[in-house]
């Protein structure tokens, strides 16, 4: 395989991004895919660390059906939505990663630090221990459907898988 291929491209280095290599590396495979991330920011993370001003709210203690609408009326979309995160523990994910928490008189949950940075620092970190490649600064160009997978021009160089 040369240096140009890679078994994934995700195109974006956001929140999506961060819990997936997260959720990778909480995987423990014997081997991981080589994966290439593609942001287009100079900095990974940049929308993380301006959520909650700076502080990152990454999760609210009322979270529930209730406090969501629906302009159309239709509300079975809650009933599938909220049956699936009634699992997802963000608070627990973060507290056994080392990530404490506190919470505001809105139920808005903040890293202890109350600074985006240790979210932002923590999938950082993920993104290193994989060995994934991060480029930033990077536009994709353009993307071409294959046989076996995709061919990308990133910044006019070609990557495929």
């Amino acid at each position: 395989m040369n240096d140009n291929n890679y078994d994934v491209a995700i195109i974006g280095c956001g929140i999506s991004c961060g819990f997936l290599i997260s959720f990778l590396k909480e995987k423990k495979f014997v081997k991981y895919p080589k994966i290439l991330i593609i942001e287009k920011n100079s900095v990974p993370f940049k929308k993380i660390l301006a959520t909650g001003n700076g502080r990152c709210n990454f999760s609210n203690l009322t979270i529930c059906r209730e406090n969501y609408y629906s302009i159309s009326g239709d509300t079975n979309w809650q009933e599938k939505i909220f049956n699936k995160i009634s699992n997802l523990d963000l608070k627990k994910y973060f507290y056994d990663k080392g990530i404490f928490y506190n919470y505001d008189e809105y139920g808005r949950i903040f890293p202890y630090t109350k600074s985006a940075k240790t979210i932002e620092t923590h999938f950082v970190s993920n993104i290193k221990s994989l060995g994934v490649n991060l480029k930033l600064n990077a536009e994709l160009v353009d993307v071409l459907k294959i046989k076996d997978g995709y061919k990308l021009w990133i910044d006019n160089k070609q990557y495929s898988n």
